[in-house]
């Protein structure tokens, strides 16, 4: 639902789905994909590190 209402509101907003990067949230780990949540709040150090990495990644393909 959460995603749901962020897309509506972003499609709907002139000018915002040109200013917005959207941040992969599966992670590659060990060989493993694993998707993390916006309500995963106990992730692990190396979890995290993948998640930066992945808004890295976008923001500079965006820029």
């Amino acid at each position: 639902m959460m995603d749901a209402h962020d897309s509506y509101h972003i499609s709907n907003s002139k000018g915002d789905d040109e200013r917005t990067i959207g941040i992969p949230t599966v992670v590659k780990l060990r060989g493993a994909e694993k998707e993390i949540k916006t309500t995963d709040f106990n992730i692990t150090r190396e979890e995290s590190e993948a998640l930066y990495k992945n808004g890295v990644k976008v923001a500079k393909d965006f820029l």
